[in-house]
């Protein structure tokens, strides 16, 4: 188990248990992210050691045939709020994030929804 900041990225991990398929395949390098803070910290480490990365959301839609090289980035994020203490409204975004990888650094592509409540 190795670590970035406060994220933990665990070494040979199953991912049973993160496809609907319960297929058990393993993964080289693996780590759960809940803020963009913690994918910073990720992609920082996936560049140090010159690792691919593979965006996993729910599971649901990806069949892992075989172990995965590189590192498996479980994106746990639901969205953000922000309050505007002063009218009493709050924003929320919801955020679907997309890692894009290319050979020289990785990006984050946010795609957001606004909505006001």
């Amino acid at each position: 188990m190795a670590g970035v900041g406060s994220l933990v990225i665990e070494r040979d991990k199953c991912l049973k248990a993160y496809n609907s398929l319960a297929l058990p395949a393993r993964a080289e390098y693996f780590c759960e992210v809940s803020s963009v803070i913690e994918i910073r910290d990720a992609l920082a480490f996936a560049t140090s050691n010159k690792l691919s990365v593979i965006p996993l959301g729910a599971g649901s839609n990806i069949i892992f045939a075989a172990d995965q090289n590189g590192l498996v980035m479980q994106l746990r994020l639901a969205g953000i709020a922000h309050e505007y203490p002063e009218d009493k409204r709050v924003n929320t975004v919801d955020v679907n994030h997309a890692v894009v990888a290319n050979e020289n650094d990785y990006h984050l592509q946010m795609r957001m929804n606004p909505k006001c409540k």
